[in-house]
């Protein structure tokens, strides 16, 4: 059955807090560039996400993965649709917040069975300067707890998500 479209792989890039698609675009096209140069052995198809971009960031980790997978879904739709491509394999780059609304998603497609024997093949899971461990700070004075305060205020749901 998947024999009759072309198989691939599909990359997903993220940016983060306060964010557009064009942050990553450099990335996006030397990524390809590469790829185009190696001649893979299935194409390389890239998805630069715009589905929670500048204040839309604020919404929190889950609510701009959840905007990421359906952005997915319907890039995989198109895919097959108007390229007759079927996407098998699947790869995520995230920059400093994208890299944890790509870790959200990434456990997502996999609660929902996306990663199963019939779904995608997981290939790639890259993060830049992204704060898994949160940006909280011990409270060693006023500057610390200030900051503490700022991030979560400042930031929203996000803030609150990486605090």
């Amino acid at each position: 059955m998947r024999s009759a479209k072309e198989n691939v792989h599909l990359v997903v890039l993220q940016h983060g807090l306060w964010g557009i698609a064009e942050n990553l675009s450099f990335l996006e096209s030397e990524l390809l560039r590469v790829v185009a140069s190696t001649k893979p052995s299935m194409s390389v198809k890239t998805l630069n996400s715009n589905a929670s971009e500048k204040k839309k960031t604020y919404d929190g980790i889950d609510v701009c993965g959840e905007r990421l997978i359906t952005l997915i879904k319907e890039r995989i739709e198109t895919l097959a649709s108007e390229e007759s491509c079927i996407v098998t394999h699947l790869s995520f780059i995230g920059y400093s917040m994208g890299g944890l609304i790509t870790r959200y998603v990434v456990g997502k497609l996999e609660w929902e069975g996306s990663f199963s024997k019939d779904g995608f093949t997981p290939v790639n899971f890259i993060t830049i300067a992204t704060p898994h461990l949160g940006s909280w700070r011990p409270s060693k004075g006023f500057r610390d707890t200030m900051f503490n305060g700022l991030v979560t205020s400042i930031s929203s749901w996000s803030g609150y998500h990486v605090s």
